[in-house]
């Protein structure tokens, strides 16, 4: 995985403390049963999320609710800040489908609104756009990356994603975006993303991956959508936010005929019973 920092100098050294605190992941070749929680997974959730979050964690059958599941700095919704205390409560830290979510330069929040999952990092601002045609209140149609990055997996339906210079139409795929006020990357890490130029939507892309094969700049000035590396995220992350809604993501199945271990996917776009 190649790793180079984006606009800040700050940004690979802020996507390397993120790695810090997914110390002990999990290993995408030794899932014994997406069904339940192996003793790796209960040492990632206790080290990520603490007892309390990975007794919830068990408690919905291997699922998280939808809230905010771990914090590291400074992190605001709704202009308040979250504590950790918060996290540990019977109630935890719900976010609301049209919460506003911004993170201090060592800030970072991993959290879930109800089959979609995400990681903000630091220095972020996101507004949340809430699904106003099915009236749900945990379930967003897209959101708008003010600044900063977020890696996020999506439940198979629409959804719109915006930052300063793009427009990204998804569904049922994981994505990866930083932006500032000059350009915006995109990484389909798997899936169907839709790119526009977000002033000139006559500029744009459809990209099909299956894993991490097409990242992209998107240029405002300059009116251009230009070939880009991978940058700043990690397959490990992406299998913890799918876990966290009951998922795996598609580069990986299990096999069948070793007990439902799991191994790297020969065809990551095949449906399965796991939603993709």
């Amino acid at each position: 995985m190649l790793y180079i920092g984006f606009s800040r100098n700050n940004r690979q050294e802020t996507y390397q403390r993120s790695l810090l605190n997914l110390k002990g992941t999990m290993n995408i070749d030794s899932f014994e049963n997406w069904n339940q929680c192996n003793r790796r997974d209960l040492l990632t959730f206790i080290s990520f999320f603490g007892v309390m979050g990975t007794i919830a964690f068990l408690l919905n059958g291997c699922r998280l609710s939808t809230g905010i599941r771990q914090i590291t700095g400074e992190v605001l919704i709704n202009g308040r800040r979250v504590s950790p205390e918060q996290l540990e409560g019977p109630d935890g830290v719900l976010v609301p489908s049209d919460a506003s979510i911004s993170t201090g330069s060592a800030g970072s929040a991993v959290f879930v609104i109800g089959r979609d999952a995400f990681l903000i990092r630091g220095n972020s601002r996101l507004e949340l756009k809430p699904n106003l045609l099915n009236g749900k209140q945990n379930e967003i149609s897209g959101f708008d990356l003010k600044s900063g990055a977020i890696l996020s997996v999506f439940v198979r339906k629409k959804r719109t994603l915006r930052t300063l210079t793009a427009v990204i139409g998804i569904r049922g795929t994981g994505v990866y975006l930083e932006t500032d006020s000059e350009k915006t990357y995109v990484c389909t890490c798997y899936g169907t993303s839709h790119l526009q130029v977000k002033d000139a939507p006559e500029i744009s892309e459809t990209v099909t991956t299956s894993h991490h094969d097409q990242p992209r700049f998107i240029y405002s000035g300059e009116k251009r959508i230009e070939q880009a590396p991978v940058i700043n995220h990690s397959d490990q992350e992406l299998i913890l936010l799918e876990k966290l809604v009951g998922r795996i993501p598609p580069f990986v199945k299990p096999n069948r005929n070793d007990g439902g271990k799991s191994s790297k996917s020969d065809n990551p776009h095949s449906s399965n019973k796991y939603g993709y």
